[in-house]
């Protein structure tokens, strides 16, 4: 089994509908066609469009490289820890 967006989507919804009400959050969506559905989706699922920014096309699979990762400090405390891809 190949995991989708729709396996995991009342996951996806869930963080969004957290994220979105505490701030302005970007999503990146791998092809610009299916943007449309993918809004759809998330207002269907009560996320808060008004607070959402879609990004498309991505040209690359490797996003891991170019975000945030969320840690815990010893204290418990959850911050975003900005990381950069050095080549060479």
């Amino acid at each position: 089994m190949v995991p989708t967006w729709e396996d995991h989507r009342p996951t996806y919804a869930a963080l969004l509908r957290e994220a979105t009400a505490h701030g302005e959050v970007k999503v990146a969506v791998m092809v610009e066609e299916d943007v449309p559905l993918v809004r759809a989706n998330l207002a269907a699922d009560g996320v808060d469009l008004s607070r959402l920014e879609i990004t498309s096309p991505i040209d690359t699979i490797w996003m891991r490289d170019f975000g945030p990762v969320a840690i815990d400090t010893p204290s418990g405390r959850g911050v975003a820890v900005q990381t950069m891809m050095l080549s060479g």
